[in-house]
Formats: structure tokens, sequence, C-alpha cells
């Protein structure tokens, strides 16, 4: 952290279980009945997004004020939700990714040096059969179309001056 130049962020999901006595959060579900009664199921909003966005921001900045830092979108979807009572693991999903891209957008316009990168929005709209068959991984070859645009729009920058 103290030391590099580019730090990338990749936002995957939007739900997590939180820790009752204290808040701290983690992104794995409980294991045991036990857990279950310490942690609840919370789904973070865009602006709870942003703002741990910001804090990580914050705090990496006063240790290297100019890191530059790339913010992406998982397009791997969820193989599971803590909804799933009532809502479908597709919709809990897309509301994640919708919730993400937004809390990205948001992060990247409030600073300098925070970059957008669309390899969600590749994966989704524009790359033509990027997924395995099990439609949870993307393919070597749409990860090398995806590399080949970070290239074009990171590192022949960096080339170029």
């Amino acid at each position: 952290f103290l030391e590099c130049e580019v730090f990338i962020v990749t936002l995957g999901l939007n739900e997590c279980w939180e820790f009752i006595p204290d808040g701290t959060v983690s992104s794995r579900n409980p294991k045991t009945s036990l857990h279950y009664a310490l942690f609840r199921h919370r789904v973070l909003t865009i602006e709870e997004n942003t703002e741990n966005l910001q804090a990580f921001l914050d705090v990496l900045r006063s240790y290297n004020p100019n890191v530059q830092v790339i913010v992406t979108v998982s397009p791997v979807p969820f193989i599971a939700t803590g909804l799933a009572a009532k809502t479908h693991v597709v919709t809990a999903n897309m509301h994640s990714k919708a919730v993400l891209r937004v809390a990205a957008e948001n992060f990247v316009s409030a600073n300098d040096g925070v970059h957008y990168f669309p390899s969600f929005e590749m994966v989704m709209h524009c790359l033509k059969n990027p997924w395995e068959a099990d439609q949870r991984h993307i393919k070597s070859s749409a990860i090398k179309q995806i590399m080949n645009l970070f290239e074009e729009m990171y590192t022949a920058k960096l080339k170029d001056g």
C-alpha cells in the first residue's frame, strides 16, 4: 500500500453478515446455529458502499497520497443469497450489481485519481458468449478481451507518457 502506484478494487457483492455485538461484517455466511445467533444478514445501501469505499481511499491516501485507484464491478453472479426465503438469487444478484455499480460511479465522481473500468458491462453487454457452461465463470477468451481493453485504457497511456 505504501509504494503502490495503482490499486485495483473489484466490487463483488452487496450482502454481508454483521456480527451483532460490534457491527463488524463478513462476506461469508455463518456456518453453525451458534454463529447464526451472533450474526444478522445485511444488504448494504448505495450510500453505505460509497462511504466504505471513501473510508478505504481516505486511509490509503493518508499513507500514499498519489495512488491511483481503478474500480470494477465483478460480473461473477451470486451462488446464493441471504434473502433466499423471499428473493430469488438471480434477483438478489442483479440488485447487488446495480447498487455496487452506482456506488462505484459515486465514488469515481467524488475523487480525483479514481477511475472506473467496465469489466462488468463488457461481460454483460459487449462480449459474445463470455460464459463457461456453468454460467458463473468467464471464458479465457473473454478475459483476454477484457484485459486487452484494460491495457489499452491504462497501460498504453502510461507507456506513452
